[in-house]
């Protein structure tokens, strides 16, 4: 079976167990047009509706969504993740890194269903979470800077097609 966005996002919503209808409301999508993205009537998907599928659910990875890359639920890669750097690396005594899904202490998505409405439930360790992605995140930018400084880019020459089937190399002076 060929798996597509309609077909990921109904396992997604088969494995946070909510309503088709609920879920549309919660991502502030009108149900007629959820109902025919979930058909797969609607085979181009805007990326103003993957904003509000994924504003009302940050847990679930959009690149698994779109393309069937990766798992489900992005706090699962951040728990790999951090499993395979805890095996890779030997840690000083006295401190560890604790994987995320540890520290909330849930095994699912982090959605409790309150008088019939799914919302996220509130976790005092969410800023601490927060911080350490963004921590993850200056610390690839920089990485990436490093390189760029290492291996400089630099243009060569630059050609300038024209509607008239002509041409113009431009080449920097040095």
């Amino acid at each position: 079976m060929e798996e597509n966005f309609a077909t990921r996002l109904k396992l997604f919503i088969e494995s946070i167990n909510v309503p088709t209808t609920q879920v549309a409301d919660l991502c502030d999508i009108p149900r007629p047009s959820f109902s025919q993205l979930l058909s797969g009537r609607n085979q181009k998907v805007s990326d103003v509706l993957i904003k509000k599928i994924h504003k009302a659910f940050p847990d679930l990875s959009i690149m698994w969504l779109m393309f069937g890359e990766g798992t489900m639920l992005s706090s699962e890669e951040r728990a790999e993740a951090e499993t395979q750097q805890e095996e890779s690396s030997l840690k000083p005594e006295g401190h560890s890194e604790i994987p995320e899904s540890r520290i909330s202490g849930q095994t699912t998505m982090g959605y409790s269903n309150v008088n019939g409405l799914t919302q996220p439930q509130n976790n005092p360790n969410n800023n601490i979470i927060q911080q350490l992605e963004e921590n993850k995140k200056i610390l690839e930018l920089q990485l990436q800077i490093e390189k760029l400084q290492k291996n400089p880019r630099r243009v060569t020459h630059i050609t300038v097609f024209y509607d008239d089937l002509t041409y113009d190399t431009f080449v920097p002076e040095k």
